[in-house]
């Protein structure tokens, strides 16, 4: 009877191992991506080009976000929107909306789970069609936190926020229901699952690839900002919080 238990135990454990395996094995490995999206979209990218950081001087701001998460909204409400409003000549915006959520693969697109369900994985696609094709910096921010303000309705805040902003509607929809915007949800979350060290909470944010002490840069994010801009002749606000 013993050795009945001992191997069915056994069977089970196996069993267990070889679903958890199965699991790992379907999700998406960083860089593989489907070869009609590779030859459809060859140039997409979610990332601002280091060389803007040497050839301006600005600091890179690397924002590792998911549009339902709370903290995500005030973050961008409460800190990065004024400091845009005082600060846009010192620092440039990567916009990576992905969070915690997971990358599986398939044959003809990717599949996604995000923390706060679905509705959020479309949100997150919309967002990043948004950073792409929004070139303004300024309307883009403005369109972002327009968003984010209520995104419970992905389609609904996009569309809301293209009229405010007067952007190319078609442009962003096309995008965030096609593979384009999944791509780029797929680009979005292999930065995010690159971060080291790796993400434990939303937003992480970056600061010229850094990410410091995160508590301090989502609490107080233009004083650290101003502490990361190397130009010696600081802005005033900077000066007058430093």
């Amino acid at each position: 009877m013993e050795q009945s238990s001992v191997n069915f135990s056994m069977l089970i454990l196996g069993g267990l191992c070889l679903i958890t395996a199965a699991f790992y094995l379907s999700r998406s490995a960083t860089g593989e991506y489907p070869d009609n999206l590779v030859k459809d979209f060859p140039n997409l990218t979610v990332q601002v080009s280091d060389a803007m950081r040497v050839e301006t001087g600005k600091v890179v701001v690397d924002l590792y976000y998911e549009v339902l998460c709370p903290d995500s909204r005030s973050f961008v409400v409460y800190q990065l929107f004024p400091a845009w409003q005082r600060l846009r000549d010192i620092f440039t915006i990567n916009y990576i909306p992905y969070g915690k959520a997971l990358t599986y693969g398939d044959t003809d697109k990717f599949r996604f789970s995000c923390q706060h369900g679905p509705v959020e994985c479309q949100g997150n696609t919309y967002h990043a069609c948004a950073a792409k094709y929004i070139e303004d910096e300024d309307i883009k921010l403005d369109y972002i936190k327009c968003m984010i303000n209520d995104n419970y309705d992905p389609v609904r805040a996009a569309l809301r926020c293209s009229r405010e902003m007067a952007v190319d509607w078609l442009a962003i929809s096309t995008c965030a229901k096609g593979g384009e915007g999944n791509m780029l949800h797929k680009l979005a979350g292999d930065r995010t699952h690159a971060l080291r060290p790796k993400v434990t909470f939303i937003p992480t944010i970056e600061l010229n690839g850094e990410q410091l002490y995160q508590r301090e840069v989502r609490r107080y994010f233009t004083r650290e900002l101003c502490k990361q801009y190397q130009d010696p002749v600081k802005p005033a606000h900077c000066i007058s919080i430093l």
